[in-house]
């Protein structure tokens, strides 16, 4: 692995954790202001893909370090997920 590589790998990786840190915690508003105003099955759905979203940023890291994945497709591919949900699930983020 070139060094440039290696530094555009180390970029990523940090914006990753903070996509991450937005998720958990931007994220967690929306999916707790969701759970609250619609039906228990509606809420698990959300809850289940909010997981599947931080897991996924695990994943991106992995992915990027340890496969032969493109940081392009991964980032392409978390920011799809990432506008999926808050389109869907977190459109409230407000703490009240």
């Amino acid at each position: 692995m070139e060094l440039s590589d290696i530094a555009i790998n180390v970029a990523f990786t940090i914006i990753f954790c903070w996509s991450m840190f937005w998720t958990f915690l931007v994220w967690g508003f929306g999916i707790h202001n969701f759970t609250r105003k619609h039906n228990k099955v509606l809420g698990a759905v959300g809850m289940a893909l909010w997981w599947g979203l931080m897991l996924g940023h695990v994943a991106a890291i992995y992915a990027i370090w340890g496969t032969s994945y493109s940081v392009g497709l991964v980032t392409g591919c978390l920011v799809v997920a990432h506008v999926f949900y808050g389109l869907t699930f977190a459109r409230d983020v407000s703490t009240a």
